[in-house]
């Protein structure tokens, strides 16, 4: 406020006090320059008060349109470009600051969601490694408490089954037997539809075939599954998953649009293993997410 002041204050004293009265109204040049000194002084007043560096440039720029030698306008505009780049470069930090926060947020939400899969899976370590990269990316993440309360609760059964081993030696032959039929339990895979109406649900793949696609059936050919699809994205019979000698395919029945496996797009035709974690895109339309577990 004192700089603004001062700046004022420079600029009355270029003006000059007006004309008394008794020395006549003048001529009209004299008349157009004291309009114009009138008005410089309104601009003035009015930019040195301006909030917004934006708005002092331009009122300044106006004052030296009509006095291109007005010290305290073309002081103004200086100081005002220079707040003007200070505001973009905050605006730009802002900007990329906010960047960076949302994709921490996503990074911290892609492994709190492998942290969960992980606790589903009984797989303490690999759980605990997504949830300290949830910690490090977002420490007030809401999925933490869930984490570490399932962290915690594999270390518990963990603790319990080396106190059963190593506590006393009764039975532990049976125990050993016991955890190794659980951890050689098959495991059974299924399907997560991760987008449209039917986000969420699960679709179990049993028997050695799971066809899928847009339409319940067509004259002899039938679908176990489909989905609907207003788009007209998704062929009516688009790609059955297979069973075969424990493993698990995937092929395209010649769709018009294609089966992506993790964004790649595989041949028609052909029949292409599958592994845990994949995702599965039918034609752009329907995204799914092949998951394993044990049954109990």
């Amino acid at each position: 406020m004192t700089q603004r002041i001062e700046i004022l204050l420079s600029c009355f004293l270029l003006l000059g006090l007006p004309c008394s009265p008794g020395q006549g109204r003048g001529t009209p040049e004299e008349l157009q320059k004291k309009d114009d000194q009138e008005k410089i002084k309104r601009l003035f007043l009015k930019a040195i008060n301006a909030p917004e560096p934006e708005e002092r440039v331009k009122l300044s720029k106006e004052i030296l349109e009509l006095d291109s030698e007005h010290a305290g306008a073309i002081q103004l505009l200086q100081r005002s470009e220079e707040d003007l780049k200070k505001k973009d470069i905050e605006a730009k930090q802002a900007g990329e600051a906010k960047r960076d926060a949302q994709k921490k947020e996503q990074q911290a939400g892609e492994a709190a969601a492998e942290g969960e899969k992980a606790v589903a899976e009984g797989d303490a370590a690999k759980a605990r490694k997504h949830m300290e990269r949830v910690r490090s990316l977002m420490p007030n993440h809401p999925s933490l408490d869930r984490l570490n309360s399932g962290v915690s609760a594999l270390d518990s059964q963990i603790d319990r089954f080396r106190m059963l081993l190593f506590g006393g030696g009764v039975g532990a032959a049976a125990l050993i037997a016991v955890i190794i039929v659980w951890l050689r339990r098959e495991k059974h895979p299924y399907l997560v539809v991760g987008n449209g109406t039917l986000k969420g649900e699960e679709i179990p793949v049993e028997g050695d075939i799971l066809r899928m696609g847009a339409v319940e059936g067509q004259g002899d050919r039938k679908n176990d599954c489909w989905f609907p699809d207003n788009r007209g994205l998704l062929s009516r019979f688009h790609c059955e998953l297979i069973r075969k000698s424990g493993r698990l395919f995937i092929k395209d029945l010649d769709s018009t649009n294609g089966v992506f496996l993790n964004d790649r797009r595989i041949k028609p035709a052909v029949e292409v293993p599958l592994s845990g974690n994949t995702r599965i895109d039918l034609g752009r339309a329907v995204v799914l997410h092949l998951r394993f577990r044990r049954r109990k």
